[in-house]
């Protein structure tokens, strides 16, 4: 069985280790006053250039569950099942949306709720890829990130 590993670009991983893990990435969107452009396009210098020139932050938005059910469509063209570990719910809303999308792909997509942010999902992303790349089954991955608090569903 082939299984995507999936997340957000908010995990802010290398392109190599995207590459090297096998992560694939779906992309919030940032916003620099009027302009609002997929993360990656809007790189972390665009970032703070905007904020010493304005004296503002920039602002994100995550993806909704049209986005969602678009990317996981894609992804399964290539891939018999998906494990998606989003950003934590605590802070966005994408964890939801991805739940959501989810519901149509008749329990292809597994998303987990990572509790964390930027590293630590790139580290149960990694992990996540390794259990894969060992030839664990998804009963032994769920048992495996159930056992380090996160939420499976």
């Amino acid at each position: 069985m082939k299984i995507a590993i999936t997340t957000e670009t908010t995990c802010d991983l290398s392109q190599d280790l995207l590459k090297k893990y096998n992560i694939i990435t779906i992309p919030f969107t940032v916003t620099l006053g009027e302009r609002s452009e997929p993360d990656g396009i809007i790189t972390g210098k665009d970032l703070i250039d905007y904020t010493m020139k304005t004296g503002r932050l920039g602002r994100t938005s995550a993806v909704n569950e049209m986005e969602y059910t678009e990317f996981f469509k894609s992804v399964l063209k290539d891939y018999d099942e998906e494990i998606h570990i989003c950003l934590s719910s605590g802070i966005s809303c994408a964890y939801n949306n991805a739940v959501n999308a989810a519901e149509a792909f008749d329990g292809k997509v597994h998303v987990i709720d990572s509790r964390s942010l930027s590293t630590g999902v790139a580290l149960e992303c990694i992990y996540a890829s390794k259990l894969i790349e060992a030839g664990k089954s998804l009963p032994i991955q769920r048992r495996k990130m159930l056992r380090h608090g996160k939420i499976w569903r």
